[in-house]
């Protein structure tokens, strides 16, 4: 049985255009601005925050928050557009940052992408940092979770997907018609992932504990598309056929909960997995394998999803009275005559 529960973050962001008068010049006499001034009046300022960078939204103190900007020249969804511009910024004080852009009047799209990088990242010479959980390298308003490493055709779990909060991610699509002058909005980055927890309802047997996980089956929903709002694609794209990928040293799994993992999904659709196959491997060298059959798993964005089953072993039957009621018939039915 599927359950959901409501899981909402927010991540704030408002927009500024800062305008200032451009210095003259007469036919004469070429006056070069000062710094800071040849921009004026051509500046998008995105002055980011996260509400909850230290608190919900912060996967592991290992890693921070990584804020992605791109900007398109044109209406993303209604008109033709061109890719101009990308830019990344990490708070600073662990909670804002400010990404600018400098451009002339017209109208402009900006993709907005907030993802978790290791603590230790360095921007390269660009100024951006490598990806790690998501792939956001496409100059398009998509961004792909990074899950699995194909080598020979044998598939293989990596980037430490399952049980990694590091997948949470928050985004939003935003049209902005600069004009002349101060322009100042304010942008709300959503959740864009589901999480979803896979919990036995059946505790582990008596005299033995689990050592491992292994996956032979696996599905989630890989691509996003910011800007429609829509996950990409069907669950099957995400389905992988897994070899030797387990989860050792799970001895007494937390409140039953045997894994959990992240997927991309729909705000307003239930979107649904397909297949998963899980063996859980106890210490006592025993066996239990489950069958997850696709349409089973829903997933929706914003939303914790938690699948139960009797995964550890099996339900105990319900005790209850075997109840006989009795009685007898004085009118015998017939006679029975036997010689001997």
């Amino acid at each position: 049985m599927t359950h959901f529960l409501s899981s909402s973050s927010a991540i704030a962001i408002s927009a500024v255009l800062a305008g200032a008068a451009l210095i003259g010049c007469t036919s004469t006499d070429v006056v070069e601005p000062p710094a800071g001034e040849a921009n004026a009046g051509k500046e998008i300022s995105l002055s980011i925050s996260a509400p909850e960078a230290n608190g919900a939204t912060r996967a592991d103190t290992d890693h921070k928050l990584r804020y992605t900007a791109k900007l398109f020249q044109g209406d993303y969804i209604k008109d033709s557009f061109k890719f101009l511009e990308r830019k990344e910024a990490i708070p600073t004080d662990g909670e804002s940052a400010t990404i600018v852009f400098s451009v002339p009047e017209g109208t402009y799209s900006v993709i907005l992408f907030a993802d978790y990088i290791p603590s230790n990242s360095s921007p390269k010479d660009n100024g951006l940092y490598e990806d790690r959980y998501y792939d956001t390298s496409a100059e398009n308003e998509s961004v792909t979770m990074k899950a699995f490493t194909t080598n020979n055709g044998s598939t293989a779990l990596d980037y430490n997907c399952i049980n990694n909060d590091n997948y949470d991610a928050f985004a939003a699509y935003q049209v902005i018609n600069k004009t002349e002058g101060k322009y100042e909005t304010s942008i709300e980055l959503s959740r864009i992932v589901s999480k979803v927890r896979v919990v036995s309802a059946t505790d582990v047997p008596e005299n033995t504990k689990v050592s491992s996980i292994s996956f032979s089956d696996f599905s989630y929903i890989p691509e996003y598309s910011i800007a429609s709002g829509h996950a990409v694609g069907h669950a099957e794209s995400g389905k992988m056929n897994l070899r030797n990928n387990s989860l050792s040293g799970m001895s007494k799994p937390a409140e039953n909960e045997l894994f959990y993992f992240y997927s991309f999904a729909d705000g307003t659709k239930d979107n649904f997995l397909e297949d998963i196959r899980f063996n859980v491997e106890f210490t006592d060298n025993s066996t239990r394998e489950t069958f997850v059959p696709k349409g089973t798993i829903q997933v929706r964005r914003n939303y914790i999803t938690i699948l139960k089953g009797a995964f550890l072993a099996e339900p105990a039957p319900e005790l209850g009275d075997i109840i006989l009621n009795l009685s007898s018939d004085q009118n015998w039915e017939n006679t029975i005559n036997s010689t001997f």
